[in-house]
């Protein structure tokens, strides 16, 4: 009996020895490698040739099987040689589906480098269904997309996305459809919250190459390269508190034999959903050579309905693309409220001109720019209403040799009333341009109007004028050639020195 007992005891205790707290178990199973979902391990090759839709979709029910976890994509092409075919109806006509994530939490979809997805483009778009009163057509075709619908702490990392639009072609009136790299939220009632965007490529999509379309917001976006895309690199139809550093956004609407989508911008962030759009913030950002507006932000009614509010762009830099753009003078197009411009250049015009621009009422604060410099063959600023505006400190200079059109346009061309201020700020005429009217602008503050070739690297010193006092507020006329020299004195009492020309 007794030696019974002992090894009684003894089982007793190595079964003690061998269990292990739940807690314990959790925090081991969280942190180890059974987190991260490889989709090469459901099939994927890989390879540039084999169709890897079904692995990654497969690999994504996993994901939610687990309900968070990590889906990787190791160095490879994914070729996902599928599309989705969709009625006007909601009705799936060949089985597919986008990748879709769904109702998760503290997931991310991680590459590295030479981790490329690439998504079938080379098909034809064929109008299906219309709506003859717009003259608009629609394809029931749409590429694989990328979707997040209820989810929570995303990140997405490491990974490019080439959408082919160059092999692609449409009818002539058949518009844009639901074929974008990144959608958060496909639907304006859906839901994303807490989204960070690091070290992505996104090309060649048929429409965006990211939406924000559901409501949510805590973005934040870290060398982002989306270019070449049908629509706009990004836009923003919903969101709140998003950031965005080091990104490029460009050359929207040059896809080949695809052409694009309306707006053919940068980044649009447009309201359509009634609610606020509040804090986006891009800093070192370029917007450059989309074939229209390189950055829009509309969204004011100054009723609090579809209203878009401290939107900031700091250290930024915009260049319009004259061989593309119709419209010449929206390069940076903003009208919404207690928005900033700062220590940024615009090749091309900065514009506040929109038709019932101050419905229901001015806005609280405006748009404020300071520490910006204009360099433009259009009107530089065009302010054509009396949304509140205050431009200081900042540099608007007139490239040379303008065409017919644009030089007969004012320079700048600012009509507005108390609410528009333009102070301490240096006008450059450049002398390949004058004509009889530029020296009779009238301005009530401290605006300093110069015309010349070039004016690198130096520097200018005002001087009074013979025996007359330079008025507070003056205007100053400056003039740096011979050709113009008789028709202002150089006058003032300060130096200026230019410099980043």
């Amino acid at each position: 009996m007794k030696k019974l007992n002992f090894i009684l005891n003894l089982f007793f205790v190595l079964s003690l020895l061998s269990c292990k707290p739940a807690a314990q178990t959790a925090a081991f199973t969280s942190s180890s490698a059974a987190d991260i979902i490889n989709v090469k391990d459901f099939g994927a090759k890989a390879d540039g040739i084999a169709n890897d839709y079904q692995p990654i979709q497969d690999a994504i029910r996993e994901l939610h099987k687990r309900r968070s976890g990590v889906l990787f994509f190791p160095k490879g092409i994914y070729r996902v040689n599928e599309v989705f075919r969709q009625t006007e109806l909601g009705k799936v006509l060949n089985g597919r589906s986008h990748f879709i994530f769904r109702g998760l939490k503290n997931i991310t979809i991680r590459g590295e480098k030479g981790s490329v997805i690439s998504i079938k483009g080379d098909f034809h778009k064929k109008v299906e269904w219309e709506i003859k009163e717009r003259n608009a057509g629609y394809s029931y075709t749409q590429q694989i997309s990328f979707i997040f619908n209820d989810c929570k702490n995303i990140t997405v990392e490491n990974l490019e996305i080439n959408g082919n639009v160059d092999k692609m072609t449409r009818k002539t009136k058949v518009t844009e459809g639901p074929s974008m790299g990144l959608l958060f939220g496909d639907a304006i009632n859906e839901e994303y919250e807490k989204v960070t965007l690091r070290n992505l490529f996104i090309h060649h999509m048929a429409t965006d190459g990211i939406c924000f379309k559901g409501k949510g917001g805590d973005v934040y976006g870290e060398n982002l390269v989306l270019k070449n895309n049908g629509r706009c690199a990004m836009s923003i139809v919903q969101g709140k508190n998003m950031r965005f550093v080091n990104c490029d956004f460009s050359e929207t609407g040059l896809t080949g034999k695809y052409v694009s989508h309306a707006p053919n911008t940068g980044v649009d962030i447009e309201n359509e959903s009634f609610t606020t759009i509040e804090n986006i913030y891009f800093k070192r950002c370029r917007f450059a050579k989309n074939s229209n507006t390189q950055f829009v932000a509309s969204g004011f009614n100054g009723i609090g309905a579809g209203r878009t509010t401290n939107v900031n762009l700091d250290s930024c830099y915009f260049e319009e693309n004259r061989a593309t753009e119709e419209i010449h003078d929206r390069t940076v197009y903003i009208t919404t409220d207690n928005s900033t411009i700062t220590n940024s250049t615009i090749i091309g015009t900065l514009n506040f001109d929109v038709n019932g621009c101050i419905t229901g009422g001015q806005p609280d604060k405006g748009v404020f720019v300071r520490n910006v410099i204009i360099k433009t063959k259009g009107p530089g600023i065009r302010i054509n209403c009396d949304f509140k505006v205050r431009i200081e400190n900042s540099t608007i200079e007139q490239m040379a040799n303008l065409d017919e059109k644009s030089a007969q346009e004012p320079f700048p061309h600012i009509i507005g009333g108390p609410n528009v201020t333009v102070d301490n700020n240096i006008f450059i005429y450049n002398s390949s341009n004058w004509r009889q009217g530029h020296e009779s602008m009238k301005w009530d503050l401290n605006n300093y109007y110069l015309g010349g070739r070039s004016i690198s690297g130096k520097t200018i010193k005002l001087k009074e004028e013979q025996g007359k006092k330079i008025p507070a507020g003056g205007v100053f006329m400056i003039m740096l050639d011979k050709k113009h020299a008789g028709r202002n004195t150089i006058v003032g009492t300060d130096k200026i020195v230019f410099t980043g020309y």
